[in-house]
């Protein structure tokens, strides 16, 4: 007779969402280190873009809508597999499936983050700041802060140095632009 099974740790997404996007690296271990914990962090975002490009397939949007949403899934899953590349190459493999499902799960800080952001570009209008700087400086925030996390989630989540967070959060992010950004370089080209 086998013994039994002890039940599994009681795992907390939204708490450990709340504290990672707090800058607190305790939140990781509300995520499990399994492949299934990354492709059930990655299944509401990917069903998110299916059915958004299934909509503006449907109603005919704007071609500039449909490619925008096919970066964003280029964007999502290039970001995974380069800095599994990466990972996998400084020896933190197994430290990866972790760090990707807080990743994916993390992607859900950005609009609230946005909405902080939005609070503060009102502010700035209510004190006479023009429009174009008020957007520009909540575009920046937004940036600034997504990859503040995605370093964060790098330097705590694959146990690497800071440097090594920030090269690996440059590499990747560099490479992604690149990747989203090379159809129309080589439609630009021809």
């Amino acid at each position: 007779m086998m013994p039994p099974i002890p039940p599994a740790k009681r795992r907390n997404v939204a708490l450990g969402i709340l504290r990672l996007a707090q800058g607190r690296a305790d939140g990781l271990a509300q995520f499990d280190a399994t492949p299934q914990a990354v492709l059930s962090a990655l299944a509401p975002l990917a069903a998110m873009m299916i059915v958004s490009l299934s909509l503006a397939l449907i109603t005919h949007a704007p071609a500039a809508l449909r490619s925008y949403l096919l970066a964003g899934a280029v964007g999502l899953l290039s970001q995974l597999v380069l800095s599994f590349e990466v990972a996998r190459r400084w020896g933190r493999a197994m430290e990866w499936y972790r760090f990707a499902a807080a990743f994916c799960w993390c992607q859900w800080a950005a609009p609230v983050a946005m909405l902080g952001l939005i609070l503060v570009m009102s502010v700035l209008l209510a004190a006479g700041v023009s429009e174009d700087a008020a957007a520009m400086t909540g575009l920046l925030g937004l940036l600034g802060y997504g990859l503040w996390l995605h370093w964060f989630l790098a330097w705590r989540g694959l146990a690497l140095t800071r440097w090594r967070a920030l090269a690996l959060v440059l590499v990747v992010n560099a490479a992604t632009l690149v990747l989203i950004n090379a159809p129309e370089w080589a439609a630009g080209a021809s």
